[in-house]
């Protein structure tokens, strides 16, 4: 102990046993120590900190969806990987996977236990959550590790659907609840039940983990909201306030500040100190129904106006997003890109880019099969096709003009090398012809020089006579 002697070494030996049992609350608390230490659901975790190594993303997954519908239905759930360029969307019987920037799908996540209800990725990303099931019949969590798609936990058996689910920051517990009004909270490392909270009076819409995985939120449907002590289950804050349904919790990256969307219209911000209301602001006509914090604190929320909008630290309204035809149920940040992706009623999922709210793409909660994606590739395959055989064949027809024009050019330098050949052999005959004439010349002066030489000569002779 501080300014204190060392505890006697029997003490120490007890204090030892009673760590290396669990270290109980009380002689008669349940225990639950590790079975076995599971690489993929070990971490440590510092809230804010980007996780050392590459960005977690899917390697090679199965791209074949389980099923395939002729129509979409509501959008139950959508969640962004906070440290890599990923998005999960909720389908029927799986959860699809895109990348936030191509919108290109990465791979199929099967879910043959019913609608996945609530989507969460890991505080470092690795991991996957899905809670859902089947009303009334099933319900459940599991976690796959997302470089390789491998389902690596599955815990809880409600009686009914999982409507609100959460895996702890160091990964080592998942939180549960839905209409059975319970959170429960299991260890990943036995998949055994740790403790349960039955505090709320309603079916259970929300929960989520602190950053730092201290805390545990938990909203139901009577307007109830809770805060547990993550670790052990006790009560930590009651947070009243709310005049309607509480549809979603989210907590600031810091752990801090806690948020909260009402069908009371409301968003509304607490702090953990004493669990006091520092803000509260009117932010869908209706109720909101989903909301969540951005790394840089800003928040993204979606209601019943059908509308997706964008809010600071404080509240004020970014801007909102081009309405839907029906109710705005889901909506999600993406840290890594800054883009807005939502869902609606309808199954119509947008993605907006958050800095201007220029509209991007969609996804799907129902991609089409391998053969239908193979078919539209070959359809556009084919006029591609098309258009290199028509430019090949214009090309063909381009080098057969130049063939025979040049066949042409041939010809005629051939037909002039010959009157080349003409002229210069007809020149070649003047210049003979030429040199004969110039001889004939010569000579013909030389006769006339020598008969005016005689001329002259016969002169003088007569003279002398």
């Amino acid at each position: 102990p501080p300014n204190a002697d060392k505890l006697p070494d029997p003490v120490l030996d007890v204090f030892k046993k009673w760590i290396d049992g669990g270290a109980p609350e009380t002689a008669s608390s349940k225990v639950v120590l590790p079975k076995k230490k599971n690489a993929a659901m070990s971490v440590n975790v510092s809230a804010g900190a980007r996780p050392e190594g590459p960005a977690p993303m899917p390697d090679v997954l199965n791209l074949q969806p389980v099923v395939k519908t002729t129509a979409t239905t509501a959008v139950s759930a959508i969640a962004t990987n906070p440290w890599s360029k990923l998005v999960a969307v909720a389908g029927q019987k799986q959860v699809v996977l895109y990348h936030s920037e191509t919108l290109e799908p990465l791979g199929v996540l099967p879910f043959p236990e019913g609608v996945p209800r609530v989507l969460k990725f890991s505080r470092n990303g690795s991991l996957l959550l899905a809670g859902g099931g089947h009303g009334a019949a099933k319900g459940l969590c599991v976690v796959w590790d997302i470089r390789t798609g491998e389902r690596i936990a599955t815990v809880g058996d409600e009686l009914d659907e999982v409507l609100g689910a959460d895996i702890s920051a160091d990964q080592t517990m998942i939180a549960l609840g839905g209409p059975q009004k319970i959170v429960r909270v299991y260890s990943t490392a036995t998949g055994e039940l740790m403790y349960e909270c039955r505090k709320h009076t309603d079916w259970i819409y929300s929960v989520e983990f602190s950053p730092d995985g201290v805390l545990l939120a938990s909203s139901d449907r009577s307007g109830g909201l809770l805060v547990w002590e993550a670790h052990t289950g006790r009560d930590y804050l009651t947070l009243a306030g709310h005049t309607g349904p509480v549809y979603s919790v989210s907590w600031r990256i810091d752990g801090n500040v806690l948020a909260s969307g009402s069908e009371d219209t409301t968003i509304r911000l607490w702090e953990m100190e004493n669990g006091n209301q520092i803000k509260s602001w009117g932010a869908h006509g209706g109720g909101v129904f989903s909301i969540e914090y951005c790394r840089d604190g800003r928040i993204v929320s979606s209601g019943r106006d059908k509308v997706a909008k964008l809010w600071d630290a404080n509240g004020g309204a970014i801007r909102g997003f081009e309405a839907f035809n029906d109710l705005a149920l889901q909506v999600s940040h993406c840290d890594e890109t800054d883009r807005v992706i939502a869902g609606d009623w309808t199954g119509d999922i947008r993605v907006w880019n958050a800095a201007d709210g220029t509209r991007i793409g969609q996804l799907s909660t129902n991609p089409p099969t391998l053969e239908e994606r193979l078919a539209q590739a070959q359809g556009l395959v084919s006029p591609a096709t098309e258009k290199v055989k028509a430019a090949t064949a214009e090309k063909d027809a381009a080098v057969a003009a130049q063939t025979v024009q040049q066949q042409k050019v041939d010809t005629a330098n051939v037909n002039y090398a010959a009157t080349q050949k003409k002229v210069t052999d007809q020149q070649a005959i003047v210049n003979g012809e030429t040199e004969k004439l110039t001889a004939e010349q010569t000579k013909e002066k030389q006769l006339t020089d020598a008969l005016a030489a005689l001329q002259i000569g016969r002169a003088s002779c007569r003279e002398r006579v």
